[in-house]
C-alpha cells in the first residue's frame, strides 16, 4: 500500500490488505515468543560454571547446530557489550557476513530509542529476561528495526554475561505502519464522506458507529444513532430485516432497497450497499446508504402514467371491438377507481321520459343505498348539477366545506368527489363521478384521467345507442331485402342446387313470410270478423230477450250465441299468437285456457314428446289476460320441447291448489299468505347445469345455438308472473330434466261471486250518440240501447256525427263510437267532441287496431275502451262505468 506504481486501490483491496497484514503480524508475534524462550533456554542448557564459548564452539554439542541455523541473530555479550559469541544470522544482520564479529561492541550497532539504550535494559535484566525494540545500523550504514530479547547467564565467577536473540522486525513494522495508515485513511473517509455510512453488528442489528452524514440524514445525534438498532429505522418487519442482514453477511446479496424512517417520522426509500469486514477481531457490516426517494416517486409516477395509458388504450380498443360497449363501462370504471385509489364511482344517465337521472352503474355503496338514489332530480346533488349545467364539479375538503350539494356523498363518508358530464353530439347524456374517503383533494393528473375516462364512457354509451339504431335499421333493411328476395324466389330456386347458403336464406325467408302472413291475416280479418260477430251476438241477445222462456227457440238462440262467442275467442287467440291482442285483465278460468293451449301444443310438438295433462285444482279463477296464461305455458313448453327434441320424452303439465302460510319456504318465490294456483311444467329432457340455472331469468341469456332463440322466453314468463303478483321457481338436473313451478294468486270469494252472479240491470236514462260505419251494427246498437231505456241518435258517417254534436252538444249524455271509420277515425272524433265539451263521456269500440291502445285512449280522455264483439252485458256495464265516472267528476 502506498507504493509507487500501485496506483489507487479500492476500499475492498485496502480491507483485504489489512486482513493480510493483521494475520501476518499475529503469526509473527506468536512464533517470536516461542523462539525467544527456546533460544534462551538453549544457550544456558550446559549448566552453570561451564565455558559457553567452549560449548558453542564444540561441534559435538547437541545444541550447536540449532543455534547456528536459526533464522534470528543469537549473541552472547558481557555488560560492556562485547560480543563473546554470535551466529551467522547475526553477522548477516550486522552487514558483516563471513567475517568474525567476536570482540566487537554490540552497543555500537544499536541506536538508542526514546533515550533508552541496550545497556540500560541489560543492567536491569535478570534471569527472567527482558526485551525492547531498537534501530540497528549495519556496517554499511543501513537502518533496520529490531526486537531484542535477553537473559542474564548465571556464571560462577563475577563476570556478568547475557545471551540474547535479535530479530529483524523491519518488515513487520512497515506492515504495522501500512495498517495504521490504511485504518487512518478509512477513518478519515468514514468520518468526512458525504455519503451516509453505518457500521452494523450483523447478529443483533445494533448500529456500532455512524458517520456525520448519517446523523444529518436521519436527524439523530451521532451518539444516539450509535445506540440504536437498524430495525428501528428499517420499516420492513424485523424478521425480514434480519434475513436481509444475513444475506449481506454471507455475501449472498450486497445490494438492497429499503424504506427508512427518519427522526421526524417521514419515510424515505434508500439503496443500501452492505458488505462484511473484520474490525478488531469481529465481523461488522459496512453499509453505504443512498436516498432514492425522488427516484421512487418518479418511478411511481411513471408506473401510474403507464397504468393510465394502459387503461386508456386497452379500454379504448375494448370499446371499439365490443358489440355491447356499455357492458365494459362498469369494468372500466372499477379499474379506474382502483387505480386512483378511490372508494366509489357513480354513473348516471339522463332519462328523458322521467326527466331526471337514472343510476346506470356504481361501486362502493351498498345495494340498498343504490336503490335509494336510482332516480335523482336535476339540481339536487353534485351529479345532478353537473348534468344540468354540463360542467365539471370538483368538491374537495367536503367534511369542512358547507355545500348542500355535497350532502349526499357526505353521507357515504366521502371527503373528495369529482363529477364529469358525459357529452354525446353536444348534448349531456349523463355524469360520471369518483369519490375517495382517504384524502381531501385530487391531483390534476387524476382529474385529467377522470376526464379522459368520462369521454370514453360517453363514446361507449353513444356507440351503444348507434349500434341499437344500426341493428334496428339492419332489421328494416333485412325486411326490405326479404321482400325483394320474394320477387326473385324463382330465380333463387334455379340456383338452389349450386348455392347451399342461398337455399338456407330462402328457407329463413319462407318461415318469415309464414309468420308475417299469420300476423297480416290476424290483423286484417280481426276487425271485419269482430264487426260480424258483434252484429250476430247483439241481435241474438235481443231475440233471446224477446222470446218467451218456454219457447224451444231460446235453446237455438243460445246455440247461436255460444257459436258466436267461440268465434270471438278464436279471433282473440289468433291475435294473441300474432302479438297484437290487447292484454285486458279480467277474471279468467286458467283450466280452460290451459286446455285450449294444450290442443295447440299437441298439434305443434313432435310425436316423440308425450303430453300428460293433470288438472285437479278445486277453483281456477285468477285476474289475468288469457293471452298471458297462454304465453306462460307456451314459453315453458317450448323450452321443455327443445330439451327433448333429440331423445323425446314426457311433457307433464299440472294445475293444483296450494296455500302459503307465513313459514312457507319456496325457492325464489315472493308470495303472500293466501291461496294460489300451482302450474307445473316438467320435462324429462337434458336438464341444465347449476351455472345456467343461476341465469335462466336474465334477458338475452340462452344456451341455444345462434339463430335458435333470443333468450327472452323465460324472462317474459318471469315478467308476466311477477306482474300477476305471483312467483316462479325452477329445478333442474343435467340428464334428468327440468321442472318449473308457477304460483298465481286466486281471486277472492267475493270477486268470484260477483263474476257468477247475474244481476238484472235497471233501465237506463239519457241521450246517447252512437256512431259506426257498419249499418248492421248501427241498427243493432240503436235497438239495444233503446231496449235499455236510452234515447239514441245512431249515425254511420263520422263527419255527420260531428256536425250533429256541434249543433247541440248539451243534448247528449254519452257518445259511443267505432275506431276504424272512413274520414274521421273514432279517436280523432272523440278528441273533437272533448274540445267542444270536455265533460262528455266517450266509449271507443274497435274490432282491431294497431294505432290505439287502452292506455292511449285513457290518456286522451276516453272513459271506456271496448273490443268487439260486445255483448249486451259488457256494453251496459261500460255505459254505467262511463256515466258514473262523469257524475263523480
Amino acid at each position: 500500500m502506498g507504493r509507487s506504481g500501485q496506483g489507487k486501490r479500492t476500499y475492498k483491496q485496502l480491507e483485504n490488505e489489512n486482513k493480510d497484514l493483521q494475520a501476518r503480524l499475529q503469526g509473527a508475534e506468536e512464533a517470536l515468543s516461542s523462539v525467544r524462550c527456546h533460544q534462551a533456554d538453549t544457550l544456558v542448557a550446559a549448566g552453570p560454571g561451564e565455558d559457553r564459548m567452549g560449548i558453542l564452539q564444540g561441534v559435538e554439542h547437541p545444541y550447536r547446530i540449532f543455534v547456528e541455523t536459526m533464522n534470528q541473530g543469537a549473541v552472547i555479550i558481557d555488560i560492556e557489550g562485547t560480543i563473546l559469541y554470535g551466529n551467522d544470522h547475526l553477522a548477516e544482520l550486522l552487514g558483516m557476513p563471513g567475517t568474525g564479529i567476536v570482540g566487537l561492541c554490540l552497543y555500537n550497532f544499536i541506536i538508542p530509542t526514546n533515550g533508552q539504550t541496550l545497556e540500560t535494559i541489560l543492567r536491569t535484566c535478570g534471569s527472567e529476561g527482558c526485551d525492547g525494540e531498537f534501530f540497528l545500523r549495519t556496517s554499511k550504514g543501513h537502518k533496520r528495526h529490531v526486537s531484542i530479547y535477553a537473559r542474564s547467564l548465571p556464571l560462577n565467577n563475577d563476570v556478568q554475561v547475557f545471551c540474547a536473540t535479535i530479530e529483524d522486525i523491519t518488515e513487520r513494522k512497515l506492515a504495522e505502519k501500512a495498517l495504521f495508515e490504511s485504518e487512518e485513511r478509512f477513518r478519515t473517509m468514514f468520518e468526512h464522506h458525504k455519503a451516509v455510512m453505518l457500521l452494523i453488528e450483523p447478529e443483533s442489528g445494533a448500529i456500532v458507529e455512524a458517520n456525520e452524514a448519517a446523523a444529518v440524514y436521519y436527524g439523530y445525534p451521532r451518539e444516539q444513532l450509535s445506540t440504536m438498532y437498524i430495525q428501528e429505522i428499517n420499516q420492513l418487519p424485523p424478521a425480514e430485516v434480519a434475513a436481509e442482514r444475513q444475506k449481506a453477511t454471507t455475501e449472498q446479496r450486497n445490494y438492497f432497497t429499503f424504506p427508512h424512517r427518519l427522526s421526524g417520522g417521514e419515510i424515505h426509500w434508500v439503496d443500501v450497499y452492505s458488505s462484511p469486514f473484520e474490525a478488531q477481531g469481529r465481523t461488522l457490516l459496512f453499509s453505504v446508504i443512498h436516498d432514492i426517494t425522488d427516484r421512487k416517486h418518479a418511478e411511481h409516477s411513471l408506473q401510474k402514467s403507464m397504468e393510465r395509458l394502459d387503461i386508456i388504450s386497452s379500454t379504448a380498443s375494448g370499446l371499439l371491438l365490443s358489440s355491447e360497449p356499455q357492458r365494459i363501462v362498469e369494468a372500466l370504471c372499477r379499474r379506474v377507481m382502483e387505480h386512483l385509489e378511490c372508494d366509489i364511482f357513480l354513473n348516471f344517465l339522463v332519462d328523458d321520459e322521467m326527466n331526471c337521472l337514472r343510476l346506470n352503474a356504481y361501486a362502493g355503496i351498498p345495494p340498498e343505498k343504490a336503490r335509494e338514489i336510482y332516480f335523482l332530480d336535476y339540481g339536487v346533488a353534485i351529479c345532478e348539477c353537473t348534468a344540468r349545467d354540463g360542467c365539471r364539479i370538483v368538491a374537495e375538503n367536503i367534511p369542512t366545506t358547507p355545500d348542500d350539494r355535497t350532502d349526499l356523498v357526505r353521507s357515504f363518508g366521502i371527503t373528495a368527489y369529482a363529477c364529469h358530464p358525459l357529452f354525446s353530439r353536444g348534448r349531456v347524456i349523463g355524469a360520471l363521478s369518483f369519490g375517495t374517503r382517504s384524502r381531501l383533494t385530487f391531483a390534476e393528473d387524476e382529474l385529467a384521467l377522470m376526464k379522459t375516462v368520462s369521454d370514453q364512457v360517453a363514446n361507449a354509451i353513444e356507440r351503444s345507442c348507434l349500434l341499437r339504431a344500426a341493428e334496428k335499421r339492419g332489421k328494416e333493411l333485412e325486411i326490405s331485402v326479404q321482400e325483394r328476395t320474394a320477387e326473385l324466389a324463382q330465380a333463387y330456386e334455379r340456383l338452389e342446387t349450386e348455392v347451399t347458403e342461398r337455399a338456407k336464406v330462402e328457407g329463413q325467408l319462407r318461415h318469415s313470410q309464414k309468420m308475417e302472413a299469420i300476423g297480416t291475416l290476424a290483423g286484417g280479418i280481426a276487425h271485419d270478423f269482430n264487426n260480424i260477430l258483434a252484429a250476430i251476438i247483439g241481435f241474438a241477445e235481443m231475440v233471446e230477450e224477446d222470446l218467451p222462456g218456454e219457447s224451444p227457440s231460446v235453446r237455438h238462440v243460445q246455440k247461436i250465441l255460444s257459436a258466436a262467442f267461440r268465434g270471438r275467442d278464436l279471433v282473440k287467440q289468433i291475435l294473441a299468437f300474432s302479438r297484437n291482442a290487447e292484454h285486458g285483465r279480467q277474471p279468467v278460468s286458467v283450466s280452460s285456457v290451459i286446455g285450449e293451449t294444450v290442443q295447440l301444443l299437441r298439434a305443434s310438438l313432435p310425436s316423440t314428446i308425450e303430453i300428460v295433462l293433470d288438472m285437479t285444482a278445486t277453483s281456477d279463477t285468477i285476474i289475468a289476460a288469457p293471452v298471458e296464461i297462454q304465453q306462460i305455458l307456451m314459453n315453458l313448453a317450448a323450452n321443455a320441447a327443445l330439451s327433448m327434441r333429440e331423445t323425446g320424452g314426457i311433457l307433464h303439465i299440472s294445475l293444483t291448489d296450494i296455500a302459503f302460510v307465513p313459514d312457507s319456504v319456496v325457492l325464489e318465490v315472493d308470495v303472500l299468505t293466501q291461496d294460489y294456483l300451482q302450474l307445473v311444467v316438467a320435462d324429462t329432457g337434458s336438464g341444465m347445469s347449476p351455472d345456467a340455472m343461476k341465469r335462466i331469468f336474465e334477458p338475452f341469456f340462452t344456451t341455444r345455438a345462434v339463430g335458435e332463440g333470443t333468450g327472452m322466453g323465460l324472462p317474459v314468463v318471469y315478467g308476466i308472473v311477477k306482474s300477476l303478483h305471483g312467483g316462479i321457481s325452477a329445478e333442474s338436473e343435467p340428464g334428468v330434466g327440468s321442472t318449473f313451478r308457477v304460483f298465481l294468486p286466486k281471486v277472492t270469494t267475493d270477486v268470484q261471486s260477483r263474476i257468477l252472479r247475474h244481476e238484472e240491470r235497471a233501465k237506463g236514462a239519457g241521450q246517447i250518440l252512437f256512431i259506426d260505419d257498419e249499418e248492421l251494427l248501427v241498427e243493432w246498437g240503436q235497438a239495444l240501447l233503446e231496449r235499455m231505456g236510452y234515447d239514441v241518435t245512431a249515425l254511420t258517417d263520422s263527419a255527420e256525427a260531428l256536425d250533429v254534436f256541434m249543433a247541440g252538444p248539451s243534448q247528449f249524455d254519452l257518445v259511443i263510437t267505432d275506431q276504424t271509420m272512413p274520414g274521421i277515425t273514432g279517436l280523432n272524433l272523440a278528441q273533437e267532441f272533448l274540445k267542444i265539451r270536455p265533460d262528455i263521456p266517450v266509449i271507443l269500440c274497435t274490432g282491431h287496431s294497431d294505432t290505439v291502445s287502452p292506455e292511449r285512449a285513457k290518456k286522451m280522455g276516453i272513459k271506456e275502451f271496448l273490443m268487439k264483439p260486445i255483448g249486451r252485458k259488457g256494453l251496459a256495464e261500460a255505459i254505467d262505468r262511463a256515466m258514473m265516472a262523469d257524475r263523480e267528476q
